[in-house]
Parts: structure tokens; sequence; C-alpha cells
């Protein structure tokens, strides 16, 4: 019960990354996070325009790992375009957790738009 309360809280953090996440629901328990990125091609079969960010906390250990599942959607048609799971751990884990003690939610949208290679927009 507490790791669900305090997965609970992190994804309100989430929620307040610069007054810009809007949530999407994915399932009847759980609701994904996005924010806006400039334009990046994403190929396929074919090439399309993503311009969302998505990031779900998937799960943790609760002292040296977190799991991220992103994905990335055109905003023109709603389209899921690309998603993939990362993971938050060593360094970077400490950066996370250092980030929520001051107040922040945005790292692990910073983190993966670094490992994508896309840039976070101020939309």
């Amino acid at each position: 019960m507490k790791i669900r309360n305090l997965l609970l809280a992190l994804t309100l953090l989430l929620l307040s990354f610069a007054g810009k996440a809007q949530t999407v629901n994915l399932d009847s328990t759980c609701n994904a996070i996005f924010v806006f990125i400039q334009p990046v091609k994403v190929t396929f079969s074919d090439t399309a325009i993503g311009t969302r960010l998505f990031v779900r906390i998937t799960g943790s250990n609760m002292y040296s790992n977190v799991g991220l599942l992103y994905y990335i959607t055109s905003s023109y048609n709603g389209n899921h375009l690309t998603d993939g799971n990362l993971e938050l751990a060593g360094q970077d884990y400490t950066n996370f957790i250092n980030s929520l003690k001051a107040g922040s939610a945005t790292f692990p949208f910073q983190f993966t738009a670094n490992v994508l290679g896309v840039t976070l927009s101020t939309n």
C-alpha cells in the first residue's frame, strides 16, 4: 500500500509538470502523462510527424531504479507512432529522486527526450 501511495503521489507530481501536462486514459487503473515536443519524424512502414511524448512510470524497486514506458503520438490524429521502455538507474535514478525532493517532476520527460533525441516544446 505504501508503494502504491508513493506511485500515486509521483503521478500527481508529474501532472503538475509546468502546468502543461495532460492525461490520457490508457486503461481503468492508470493514466499516461504527456508533454509537447518539437515535431520529429518517426519512420516505420511510412513516415509521420510526432508532437506528443507520453511517459508513464511502470514500476520501481523503490531504491535504485524506475521503469518508464514512453510513446510518441501525432497531434494531428492522435495516432500512436512509436513506443518503448527505459530504465532510470544509477546516477539517473539519483537525479530523479533529487528532482522530486526539490519539487520538480520534469526529470522523466527530460531523460526520455534526451535518450530519444527529441526536444521538449513550450506549447
